[in-house]
């Protein structure tokens, strides 16, 4: 791994873990390895490294507009690589020791809203791209007569959102985070509920 890619984890790892404002060069250094010259060399400030990590695992993950470009013959065959990759990213996450996702995104997005420069507007731009998502994979199913032609895509749409953000919230709480297998037996249930035949 190389030391940028390094020390973007590293920093990541710490700031899921304690406040932006209560992480310490020092300790950048010692999880990193780099100096802080080193540090500064990649991120001119800590806040420019904090916006990093931000943009990096809390926009450019956990997306299901990610999947779009993946060959998805059907909505319930996108459902399920949606699983998939939440199930891959909870891999991911315990690989770096982290063992609640759910706790360590909230962690982060919580800080992000005070100290990450326009959070608030950038949070509001990634659920208008997953609201667009799921509403042209729905749309995509309703031409291929896979569900009902009479549904409310806008609801719809916000219906799948909602299921996967309140089943991550519910992780809080979760030792391991959330439950996937509830969360996909959850979806199912919502795609029965409109599927043809």
């Amino acid at each position: 791994m190389k030391a940028k890619e390094l020390l973007l984890l590293e920093a990541y790892k710490l700031y899921v873990s304690k406040p932006y404002d209560h992480v310490t060069f020092s300790e950048l250094e010692k999880v990193s390895g780099l100096s802080r010259g080193a540090i500064l060399y990649h991120y001119k400030s800590k806040e420019l490294l904090f916006n990093a990590v931000i943009e990096h695992f809390v926009i450019g993950k956990s997306s299901v507009s990610a999947l779009i470009n993946e060959d998805c013959s059907s909505l319930l065959d996108f459902i399920k690589k949606f699983i998939s990759g939440c199930k891959s990213e909870m891999q991911e996450y315990r690989s770096y020791g982290i063992y609640n996702i759910n706790l360590a995104k909230f962690h982060i997005e919580f800080h992000a809203l005070s100290y990450y420069n326009d959070a608030q507007d950038i949070f509001k731009k990634w659920l208008e791209k997953e609201q667009s998502t799921w509403h042209h994979i729905l749309s995509n199913a309703i031409r291929n007569k896979e569900i009902r032609d009479d549904l409310n895509l806008d609801l719809f749409s916000n219906m799948f959102i909602n299921l996967y953000q309140g089943t991550s919230f519910s992780g809080l709480c979760r030792p391991k985070g959330y439950d996937i297998a509830l969360l996909e037996k959850e979806l199912i249930a919502l795609y029965n509920l409109i599927k043809i035949g």
